[in-house]
C-alpha cells in the first residue's frame, strides 16, 4: 500500500509562497516540510489551496499560490477534493487513501499522482477545510527524484524511521518501524499512537517526550531505552527525535530515527555481570553466596526466574543440587549423575537449548526421563574443568518457549566457567585443608614421638648401658670370651640406638623447637661451625676454604646445623688417598656490580654451595639421600644413621628454599641450597 501523510487539524501550512524563502523556512527543522518530497495542502470547504510547501509549487512550475489554484482550476488536473465523485465518500468516512490518476494539464503535460485527503470539521460537523498530500509518481522530475529517495531511505534503512504529528500518532513510517510494531504493511501504523503497539509504560514515557520537544523545541539525541518488539522479544535502540516546523515556525509534529544497539547493549551488559561475577569469586567465600550472587546477575541478562547449579559429588558421584530456585518444582533428592535432562547434559558434555516439543520428542525417543515438570524451555551448560566435568548450571522458563537464544546459551557458557573454575578451587582448597589437618596431626604425634623419645625411650637405654657397663666392670676377668663379645655388642648396640634416637630427635626438632627468623649472618656461622669441626678437619688431613656468605632472614640455630652437617658430610665421604678439600661459596639471582660485597647486593634467593672433592656418587640416587635412614653405605664403611642430610632438607624447605647436588662416582659432589633473602612476616615462622 503506498504511504499515507495525514496532517492534525492544528496544522498551519504558508499562505504566501513568498514567506518559502523566508529565514524560518531555512530553520534545519522548517526545511523538512518545505523540501519533503510529497506535496502538502490546506484547501478550503470549495477545494481553493490556503497553504501549501514548496514542493507542491514546483511539482506544477507555480511560483505562487494563485497561480497553483490557476492549474486547480482550469481543465485538466483536479484536487480530489474538487471531484464530485468523491464527495459522499469525504462526507461520510472523511478520509481518501492513495488514490491514483493521470491528468493532462492545461500545458500539455500528463501528470501522474497519488493522493490523499482528510476532511477537518468544525464543532458542528461542517467542513473547515481539507488536509491532503500529492505525490507525484512520474512527470515532475524534481518530486519524483525526491519521492525516490526518500522511498528508499525509507524502505532500505536499518533504522526505524517515522513522523507523527502533535498528538503523538504516526504520520508515516518506514518498512523497519512497521516490524517493530508488529505490522505487515507501515500504512498501517498510520493515525495510531505508541500506545497501541507498547507497553502502556513505554507508551507514556515515549508520549511524555514527545510533548517536551514539542512544547520546548528542543530535540532529544540518542536516548538509550528498551522496548518490546511486535514478536515479543525486547530490543534496546539508540532514539533521536526532532521537532518539525512549518515556514511560519510553527510545531507540526516532530520525526524520529531509532537505531538498534542490542548487540552492544548486550555485550555491555555481560561484560559488567561477568566482572561483577569475578569479582564477587574474588571476595566471596562460601559458595551459596556466590551462587545466590550468580543467580541475582545473570537475571540481568537471561531469563532466569528458575534457576539451579547440580554437582556431581567427588565421594558418592550423585548429583547434588547446591542451589535451586523453581517456581513450579521442590529441590530435588540427590540422584544417579545419568539421569533427567540433566543427566542427558552430563553425558553429551555440550549446551543444549531445548523447547518443550523437543524435550517431549526426546522422551518419546526414551533418550530422557524428565522427572520434574516440562518446561517451556529449558537451557543447560556442563561445568567443565581440566580435570573433567563437575556439574551444570540450567535455567528454564515454563511460560515462553522462546524465552533463551542461542546468545544467551553463549553467555551461560561463560558464566559456567566461571562458576566451574571457582568450585574446582575451592575443593582444591578444601583437599588442601585436609590435607593441612592431617599435616597437622602428623606433627602432632612427631612432636609427641619425641618426648617419648627424649623420655621414655631414652630411659630403658640408659639402664641398659649402664647395667652393662656395671656388668662389665664387676664380672671382668669372669666372662668367657664369648660372653665379653656378646657384651660388648649389647652395648655397641645401645650406642647405636643412642645415636639414632638422638638424631630422630633433631630430624623432629626442626619444627618442633624452630626459633623465630632474625638477620643471620652466615659467614659467622661458618666459621663458628668450622671452629667445632677444627679437631675433625685435623684429623683428615682436609682443609675448607670458605667465600663472603651474605646476610638472610634465618633460625641461627638451624642454619648452624644446616652447615655443620653439611661440612661434616663432606669431610666423611672422603677419597682414603687424598686429603679432603671443601669450598663453600654464593651467588644470587640478580646482576651484581662489581667490587660489590654479598651484604650489600640486592638478590632475591641466593644459591650457597658445598663441594668436595670425596667419592661423590651416581646421581639416580639423588632423591634417596635425602630421605630420613636411606644410606648409600653400609656402617662398617662410613659411619651415620642416614638422617644427617635429611635433616638438612627439613631446614631448608622451613626456610621456604631447596636442597639438591651434582656429582658423579669418584668425581666429588657440590650440595647447592637455595635460599630467600627475605622471608615474608608469619612464613614458617
Amino acid at each position: 500500500m503506498p504511504p499515507l501523510l495525514i496532517m492534525s487539524t492544528n496544522f498551519t501550512m504558508i499562505a504566501d509562497a513568498d514567506e518559502l524563502t523566508s529565514e524560518s523556512a531555512n530553520t534545519a527543522p522548517g526545511i523538512v516540510f518545505s523540501n519533503l518530497p510529497i506535496g502538502i495542502y490546506r484547501a478550503t470547504s470549495t477545494g481553493r489551496i490556503v497553504a501549501a510547501n514548496k514542493t507542491l509549487l514546483q511539482m506544477f512550475d507555480s511560483k505562487s499560490l494563485k497561480e497553483l489554484n490557476d492549474i486547480f482550476e482550469a481543465p485538466g488536473f483536479h484536487l480530489v477534493c474538487q471531484r464530485n465523485e468523491f464527495q459522499e465518500q469525504l462526507k461520510t468516512v472523511g478520509l481518501i487513501r492513495a488514490f491514483e490518476s493521470r491528468s493532462s494539464l492545461h500545458d500539455g503535460r500528463s501528470f501522474h499522482s497519488r493522493e490523499n485527503v482528510n476532511v477537518v470539521r468544525g464543532e458542528s460537523g461542517e467542513v473547515v477545510f481539507y488536509e491532503g498530500t500529492i505525490e507525484a509518481l512520474d512527470e515532475s522530475p524534481h518530486a519524483v527524484e525526491g519521492t525516490n529517495l526518500l522511498n528508499a531511505l525509507m524502505e532500505n534503512s536499518p533504522d526505524t524511521i517515522y513522523f507523527k504529528d502533535n498528538s503523538s500518532r504516526f504520520v508515516r513510517v518506514n518498512k523497519a518501524q512497521a516490524e517493530v510494531l508488529g505490522l505487515n504493511s507501515p500504512e498501517d501504523a498510520v493515525g495510531k499512537s505508541d500506545f497501541d503497539f507498547f507497553t502502556y509504560e513505554h507508551a507514556r514515557e515515549a508520549f511524555e517526550d514527545e510533548r517536551r520537544i514539542i512544547e520546548s523545541r528542543k530535540l532529544v539525541v540518542d536516548k538509550v531505552e528498551r522496548i518490546r518488539h511486535g514478536d515479543g522479544t525486547y530490543r534496546w535502540v539508540s532514539a533521536t527525535k526532532v521537532p518539525m516546523l512549518n515556514e511560519r515556525g510553527e510545531v507540526i509534529g516532530l520525526a524520529g530515527i531509532s537505531r538498534d544497539i542490542t548487540e552492544r547493549k548486550n555485550s555491555e551488559l555481560e561484560k559488567q555481570v561477568l566482572f561483577r561475577i569475578m569479582d564477587g569469586i574474588s571476595q566471596t567465600e562460601k559458595l551459596s553466596d556466590l551462587l545466590e550472587l550468580i543467580h541475582q546477575s545473570i537475571s540481568e541478562v537471561v531469563c532466569a526466574e528458575n534457576c539451579y547449579v547440580a554437582l556431581i559429588n567427588e565421594i558418592t558421584g550423585l548429583l547434588h543440587f547446591e542451589f535451586y530456585v523453581d517456581k513450579v518444582d521442590e529441590v530435588p533428592l540427590p540422584r544417579p549423575a545419568t539421569g533427567g535432562l540433566t543427566g542427558y547434559l552430563l553425558k553429551k558434555n555440550c549446551p543444549l537449548l531445548l523447547t518443550d516439543k523437543q524435550q517431549r520428542q526426546m522422551m518419546a525417543r526414551g533418550e530422557v526421563q524428565v522427572a520434574g515438570t516440562v518446561s517451556a524451555a529449558w537451557l543447560g551448560v556442563p561445568l567443565r574443568t581440566p580435570a573433567g566435568t563437575i556439574g551444570a548450571l540450567v535455567v528454564q522458563s515454563y511460560d515462553d518457549s522462546a524465552a533463551f537464544t542461542p546468545r544467551d546459551l553463549e553467555f551461560l557458557t561463560s558464566v559456567g566457567s566461571q562458576i566451574a573454575i571457582t568450585i574446582e578451587r575451592q575443593r582444591a582448597q578444601d583437599r588442601l585443608g585436609r590435607t593441612a589437618a592431617m599435616l597437622a596431626q602428623s606433627n602432632r604425634e612427631l612432636q609427641d614421638f619425641a618426648s617419648v623419645a627424649s623420655h621414655d625411650l631414652q630411659e630403658p637405654l640408659r639402664k641398659i648401658q649402664a647395667f652393662g657397663d656395671r656388668l662389665r666392670q664387676k664380672c671382668e676377668g669372669q666372662l668367657s670370651e664369648a660372653g665379653n663379645d656378646y657384651l660388648a655388642r649389647m652395648l655397641n648396640a645401645a650406642s647405636r640406638m643412642q645415636t639414632l634416637i638422638n638424631d630422630l630427635l633433631t630430624f623432629s626438632r626442626v619444627t618442633t623447637k624452630a626459633q623465630p627468623f632474625s638477620k643471620v649472618d652466615l659467614n659467622v656461622i661458618a666459621r663458628d661451625v668450622l671452629s667445632d669441626l677444627e679437631i675433625r678437619i685435623e684429623q683428615t688431613g682436609g682443609s675448607v676454604e670458605v667465600s663472603d656468605l651474605p646476610v638472610i632472614d634465618a633460625d641461627p640455630l638451624q642454619m648452624r646445623q644446616l652447615f655443620q652437617n653439611l661440612i661434616a658430610n663432606a669431610l666423611k665421604f672422603r677419597k682414603p688417598d687424598e686429603p679432603s678439600f671443601v669450598k663453600i661459596f654464593a651467588n644470587c639471582d640478580s646482576q651484581i656490580a662489581e667490587g660489590a660485597t654479598w651484604a650489600l647486593a640486592n638478590a632475591e634467593t641466593w644459591h650457597i654451595s658445598v663441594t668436595d672433592n670425596g667419592i661423590g656418587f651416581d646421581e639416580k640416587y639423588l632423591d634417596r639421600i635425602f630421605t630420613v635412614f636411606q644410606r648409600l653405605h653400609g656402617r662398617n664403611t662410613y659411619e651415620g644413621t642416614g638422617v644427617g642430610l635429611a635433616v638438612c632438607r627439613r631446614i631448608v624447605e622451613r626456610h621456604n628454599g631447596s636442597i639438591t647436588a651434582r656429582s658423579k662416582p669418584g668425581q666429588g659432589a657440590t650440595f647447592i641450597v637455595k635460599l630467600p633473602s627475605t622471608q615474608r612476616k608469619g612464613t614458617n615462622e
